[in-house]
């Protein structure tokens, strides 16, 4: 790996995933390459365990499924030199084996789709020469200093698996006057082979149950979104037809009926359906899971506390 900025380390952390990855790093026999285990705690303490035992001021946070440039290390250290007390983060984008595999199925067209309208949604202001400044960061591509990490406070690990644990991250490092940068340049392939209608609806169930506990901790922020409102229970201030669209969610969102609902896309995708129809299929699909998540967190975690909205209400 390219890098001038002084030496490095690699800490890898394994969440209990039980298949060969301490066997695969143990191989690559370098001394800067360290393991270390634990058993399902989730990403956030996977995270925090990582920087507990890595021994650098800068840290840089990667995920089990990203693919980094030759220069990745020395594109992170310049990008602080420039914006000092930032949190940063780069571009991702599918790595182009990855991409033309999904570019040739319905489903992988429409998840290319959501992936753009995700990263487009979040707002960014200019900072001149190209780079950003986003509203949130992600932590697949974070590099943040030692010391800002620690006066944030690490992740919280009242997260049970990934999902929303860097926005609420992202929550605590804001209010505590650090900046955001996004620069471009920095980029990185995402290898994620989810390419399933099942897989990703999954992962949005599993996204809306973690929503839940964002929306907790952070109410005035997060418990009034178009997300909690639309997907939580009947409550006086729904309008008469939001409480239809919320039966009717709650009737299609029962696991068999759910699983049937998958079921029939795959097969219509076999069978040439068209594409325009599919997609909002899929968008129907994907909302059912969340719909699901977020009841699933409401049960898990708890009600959400009352906003200044509420009380208005």
């Amino acid at each position: 790996m390219d890098h001038d900025g002084g030496d490095f380390e690699v800490v890898v952390v394994d969440d209990g995933s039980g298949d060969h990855t301490s066997r695969v790093v143990r191989s690559v026999g370098d001394e800067r390459v360290r393991f270390f285990q634990q058993e399902n705690r989730g990403v956030a303490a996977a995270r925090n365990l990582g920087v507990r035992e890595s021994q650098g001021d800068l840290i840089i946070f990667i995920d089990d499924d990203i693919v980094v440039e030759p220069s990745f290390l020395r594109d992170h250290v310049e990008t602080h030199r420039r914006f000092e007390s930032a949190l940063v983060n780069g571009r991702w984008d599918f790595e182009p084996a990855l991409r033309q595999a999904l570019e040739a199925t319905s489903f992988g067209r429409f998840r290319l789709e959501v992936e753009e309208w995700v990263k487009e949604g979040i707002s960014k202001r200019p900072l001149g020469d190209g780079f950003l400044e986003p509203e949130a960061v992600t932590a697949c591509n974070l590099s943040l200093s030692r010391a800002a990490f620690d006066g944030i406070g690490g992740f919280s690990e009242d997260f049970p698996f990934a999902g929303a644990e860097d926005q609420e991250f992202s929550v605590r490092a804001s209010r505590a006057g650090l900046r955001f940068v996004y620069n471009p340049g920095l980029r990185v392939w995402h290898n994620d082979h989810r390419v399933t209608l099942e897989q990703f609806c999954e992962r949005q169930r599993r996204g809306a149950v973690t929503s839940v506990l964002l929306a907790r901790k952070h109410p005035e922020q997060y418990a009034d979104r178009p997300l909690m409102r639309e997907n939580g229970p009947v409550n006086a201030a729904d309008r008469p037809m939001l409480r239809v669209r919320k039966a009717i969610k709650w009737v299609l969102s029962r696991p068999p009926i759910l699983a049937a609902i998958v079921r029939s896309l795959r097969v219509l995708a076999g069978l040439g359906f068209p594409g325009r129809l599919l997609r909002r299929g899929y968008w129907m699909a994907c909302g059912l899971y969340i719909f699901a998540g977020i009841g699933e967190g409401l049960a898990r975690f708890g009600p959400l506390p009352r906003t200044g909205s509420d009380r208005n209400a």
